[in-house]
């Protein structure tokens, strides 16, 4: 009774219930679902890379959640079966598959329903109700969904039970970064189209694409080049002149340039978020771009009710002083990072050249040894070198072998000892020397 009373109340509380997008053919929208994710699933490890097994979620959560609030619930079946055939195709078995889809779209479902009771409560929340949606669906139903899914693959043994920790852990992380850097942008594309398709003003057209591509050049420096990565939270900066030159909607979509540009930098290595190890790379990316996605949403609302100017002060006092303190930690953990390379070489020529002083003491010796003795005897030989006590002062000496010229020696034998002894044979033939090898 819970379950048909919720569900009867997301159906009739739909803000998004006038939108153009509900007149779209069923045939078509089915069809783009199902690209959509087969799209994802083919280029998702190249955002994030990971195993199949260890996190097979679905980056998809954010834009799902926007599919099912324009275009309706009618459509929760379609991505039910595109959660379940993305989970077989990463050879999780079909019993645990059932559970992990079936989680994915509770936590869709559960998304939708929040952003849903927020915008219900636009009178007490102003142009804020998509900050309070998009921040209650990025965090509580991506929990949910995660703690199901890896709970699910656990009990299945599909994941190991003392891995459960790790694959929560990242499947939330990556369902979090979909919603807070896909779902802002979508949302206002969504509200433009319900509440009346916009006049087309060239000017306008002109001046958003240049703000845009300024955007993403400003993103690549930042985050692509090595040099500049002090600039990190200047790209915050960029998110408040896009909303006071353009507006709300402008601010969303440089967010989610700059969002994109970090993921980048970051999959490849650069950037400032590309430093430590695969969770810590990933827990700093998702509260930069948790960060970038609310400044994207408050800056915009600020502009919407025309009260920008405190906020704007307020914010980039704080962007200022965030960035002088990353800048001089960052400094410091590249001094410390050099500082310990620095030890490292150190310690390798240190090996190197005992190694090299080693060689060279057991070659003067045994020169002295032959200049003695001409004529090594095999018995001889091995006393002297049982005396050395090589193996416990040098480990991993394997044996010490000299050849003498002219002396008798069965060349199957050599050969049979390998490269290095044979070499040696031919060195000492040639030369007329002996050699130690």
């Amino acid at each position: 009774r819970a379950w048909n009373q919720w569900w009867q109340a997301l159906r009739t509380s739909d803000p998004f219930a006038a939108s153009p997008l509900r007149r779209v053919p069923p045939a078509a929208v089915i069809a783009a679902i199902a690209i959509f994710h087969a799209a994802l699933f083919l280029g998702g490890d190249r955002i994030i890379a990971r195993s199949s097994l260890v996190l097979p979620t679905f980056p998809g959560y954010g834009v799902d959640v926007v599919i099912l609030l324009a275009l309706g619930l009618r459509y929760w079946p379609i991505l039910l079966a595109a959660y379940f055939g993305d989970s077989l195709a990463k050879h999780v078995p079909w019993a645990p598959s059932c559970g992990v889809a079936a989680a994915a779209l509770i936590r869709t479902l559960f998304g939708a329903w929040l952003v849903r009771r927020a915008c219900g409560l636009k009178k007490l929340l102003g142009p804020f109700e998509d900050l309070a949606g998009i921040g209650l669906a990025g965090a509580i139903p991506t929990l949910l969904g995660a703690a199901l899914g890896a709970g699910v693959l656990s009990m299945a043994g599909a994941a190991s039970h003392s891995s459960w920790t790790g694959t929560f852990e990242h499947w939330w992380i990556a369902d979090a970064l979909t919603a807070f850097t896909a779902m802002p942008a979508l949302l206002v594309m969504v509200r433009l189209w319900t509440d009346g398709r916009p006049a087309w003003r060239p000017w306008f057209g002109f001046q958003s694409a240049f703000c845009m591509v300024c955007v993403a050049a400003a993103g690549y420096l930042i985050f692509f080049r090595p040099e500049t990565r002090y600039l990190l939270f200047s790209a915050f900066l960029l998110i408040l002149i896009a909303a006071a030159w353009l507006g709300p909607a402008a601010a969303r979509f440089a967010a989610l340039i700059i969002s994109f540009a970090a993921i980048g930098a970051t999959r490849a290595g650069l950037g400032g978020f590309a430093g430590g190890s695969l969770r810590e790379n990933l827990q700093n990316l998702a509260f930069f771009l948790l960060a970038v996605s609310f400044t994207g949403i408050a800056v915009g609302a600020f502009r919407a009710i025309g009260n920008l100017t405190l906020p704007a002060g307020v914010l980039l006092v704080g962007w200022a002083l965030s960035g002088w303190l990353y800048a001089s930690m960052d400094r410091g953990r590249a001094a410390y990072d050099d500082a310990r390379l620095d030890r490292m070489i150190l310690g390798v020529e240190n090996r190197i050249s005992t190694g090299y002083r080693t060689y060279a003491d057991l070659s003067w010796n045994t020169a002295a040894f032959v200049a003695a003795s001409p004529r090594i005897p095999p018995v001889g030989w091995s006393q002297y070198v049982g005396s050395l006590n090589l193996s416990k002062r040098y480990p991993g000496t394997a044996a010490i072998s000299m050849i003498l010229p002219g002396a008798d020696a069965s060349f199957a034998a050599v050969d049979a000892a390998g490269p290095p002894l044979r070499e040696a044979a031919e060195r000492s033939r040639d030369s007329g020397e002996a050699i130690l090898t």
